[in-house]
């Protein structure tokens, strides 16, 4: 599944229940390689999503990996 994160608040706390795990390439200022998700919180509303681990971003704020700057995906 490819999924792609924007500002979402979706549960009292603001968070969308998700761990990524980034790959970057260079040092200033650092590209996206890739951005996977490392872990899924039970009961979230990424699990409720059927998001799992494994699965890749295609984009977080407009930034698409390869290559984008990972400044701008905060």
């Amino acid at each position: 599944m490819f999924i792609v994160v924007s500002s979402l608040a979706c549960s009292a706390r603001g968070t969308f229940g998700v761990e990524v795990s980034v790959s970057t390439k260079g040092a200033l200022p650092p590209k996206l390689q890739t951005i996977t998700i490392a872990k899924v919180a039970p009961n979230s509303a990424a699990d409720n999503a059927g998001i799992e681990v494994g699965d890749k971003e295609l984009a977080i704020n407009g930034c698409e990996p390869p290559g984008c700057c990972a400044l701008k995906a905060r």
